[in-house]
């Protein structure tokens, strides 16, 4: 419904709604005007032609665009199974006159979605479907929803699909194991130094199980573990 027919829905004279809705889109239509005019002079000043060519100095907006595009959908192709794009909006209606796309993450703390161009259809790696999910209002103040998709937070099957996936790029073979521990701290009542003093903290090799060095107390042990491994990964 839009803002003629709702106020012809509330049974008023017509020539007032008339009125009122010719005014309404005089107000609307001169903010865009004032909008347009701010941003042809702020290009006009920048000395460039395209808008999303402005600059804070640092990055243009069209890279500030890019950047996110490639972000969202490299969070997009690790969560597949709780990810999905559309060409349509929930009503049915092409997205932005069928030049955008809408993809959304259904995070642990709601959904959050983005419109990109039908260029970037490609990129995003999940499953397509015939038009969006009902929308649940959600703004940019909502971003931070996405810093809930932890394994600690997410479904079991979700985390699993992740590990499981083998044509994904995330694999475990894609990930280097841990060092296994080669020294660790040890504690051994009744044990003595060189000097006969009690030192029941002790740093015991895993591959031979011999004794490397005692201390007196655990946090000396632990300082001193640590130099060693510091040596001995120094270049």
């Amino acid at each position: 419904m839009n803002f003629l027919e709702s106020l012809l829905h509330l049974d008023l004279p017509r020539p007032f709604v008339e009125a009122c809705a010719s005014g309404y889109t005089a107000i609307f239509e001169a903010k865009e005007t004032k909008m347009e005019k701010a941003i042809k002079t702020a290009c006009k000043i920048a000395g460039v032609k395209d808008e999303g060519d402005l600059s804070d100095g640092n990055h243009t907006f069209n890279s500030l665009y890019h950047q996110r595009c490639i972000l969202f959908a490299a969070l997009v192709n690790l969560f597949p199974s709780i990810s999905w794009k559309t060409k349509k909006h929930e009503d049915g209606e092409p997205c932005h006159d069928g030049k955008n796309f809408l993809v959304c993450i259904e995070t642990p703390k709601g959904p959050y979605s983005y419109h990109y161009p039908l260029k970037d259809w490609d990129m995003f790696k999940c499953k397509e479907i015939d038009k969006a999910k009902p929308f649940d209002g959600h703004t940019d103040k909502d971003v931070e929803r996405l810093l809930s998709l932890l394994p600690d937070q997410l479904p079991k099957s979700v985390v699993a699909d992740i590990w499981n996936r083998k044509d994904s790029s995330v694999s475990k073979s894609n990930y280097q194991k841990p060092a296994p521990l080669v020294e660790s701290v040890k504690y051994v009542k009744g044990h003595k130094n060189s000097k006969g003093e009690d030192a029941p903290w002790t740093i015991v090799s895993h591959e031979t199980g011999k004794i490397l060095s005692s201390h007196k107390t655990e946090n000396e042990a632990k300082k001193h573990l640590q130099q060693m491994e510091y040596y001995k990964h120094r270049d």
